[in-house]
């Protein structure tokens, strides 16, 4: 019988699992297909690992160098106590705050945003997240 069942699943529901170019579709993935073929591996919800957040190695205070405002982001320089540069994305918000931070020792907060993740600057309905910093306070 278990035979019978995977040999279903792979004739008949895979095919409908599976995108154009071969590989599963985003909403499908190749996970939930084993899931549906062997139920007894799937994990319980205890096993089911949420998303972490994005974490960084990006300084809390340090000087700020540099503000690029590019398309999908403001992009920052910083140089922390020790003379590391690190190269950071910020909102467009800290872009529009340029004269007043630039040289600054500042202390940065720094959170997840979604920013567009598309080909050109033109929005096409796709994001990604990144950690950005969304405020900057002089020392």
């Amino acid at each position: 019988m278990k035979n019978s069942f995977t040999f279903l699943f792979v004739v008949l529901i895979f095919p409908l699992l599976v995108g154009c170019n071969g590989t599963a579709t985003e909403n499908n993935s190749v996970r939930d297909a084993e899931a549906i073929a062997n139920p007894e591996n799937t994990p319980s919800d205890e096993e089911i690992v949420t998303a972490q957040p994005i974490t960084t190695d990006f300084p809390e205070t340090a000087t700020l160098m540099e503000l690029v405002q590019g398309d999908i982001m403001c992009y920052a320089t910083l140089v922390d106590e020790a003379g590391t540069e690190y190269n950071v994305g910020a909102t467009f918000e800290i872009c529009d705050q340029e004269a007043e931070l630039l040289n600054q020792k500042v202390r940065l907060v720094y959170s997840v945003e979604n920013v567009n993740d598309c080909e050109s600057n033109e929005p096409c309905g796709k994001t990604r997240e990144e950690n950005l910093i969304t405020d900057a306070t002089i020392l």
